[in-house]
C-alpha cells in the first residue's frame, strides 16, 4: 500500500494588523505519514500572548491537491488576551495521490 509522507511546513503569513504579532501558533497534532483515500486531522494551538483581546481574526488552511479540507476557514470575533484556542482541520487525501512530500499553508488576517 503506497503511503504519502506528510511534511507540513507551517507558513504563517500575517495579512493585516500589527496586533496579530501577539499570536503564537503551534501545530500540536499531525500524523507522520498518511495513506491515499484516508482522512486525517491536524490541530493547531493559537495563543494570544498579548495584553489585549484580538478581534475579527480569520484563519484559513489553504486547500491544494491532493488535499480536500472539510472546513478550511475559522473566524473568531474575539480571542481574549492571554488565552488560546484550538483549530482542528479534517483533511482527505485523494485516492490517486502520489507518494512524496506536500505542504499546507495556514494564513490569518
Amino acid at each position: 500500500m503506497k503511503k504519502i509522507l506528510l511534511f507540513l511546513i507551517l507558513l504563517l503569513i500575517p495579512l493585516t494588523s500589527a496586533s496579530l504579532d501577539d499570536l503564537n501558533i503551534n501545530m500540536i497534532n499531525t500524523p507522520q505519514s498518511v495513506t491515499p483515500g484516508t482522512i486525517f486531522t491536524i490541530q493547531f494551538k493559537i495563543e494570544n500572548t498579548g495584553l489585549t483581546d484580538l478581534n475579527d481574526v480569520t484563519f484559513t488552511l489553504e486547500e491544494d491537491d491532493p488535499f480536500k479540507i472539510d472546513n478550511n476557514e475559522f473566524h473568531f470575533n474575539t480571542i481574549p488576551a492571554q488565552s488560546f484556542i484550538l483549530l482542528n482541520f479534517n483533511i482527505k487525501i485523494d485516492s490517486d495521490a502520489k507518494s512524496g512530500f506536500e505542504e499546507l499553508e495556514l494564513t490569518y488576517e
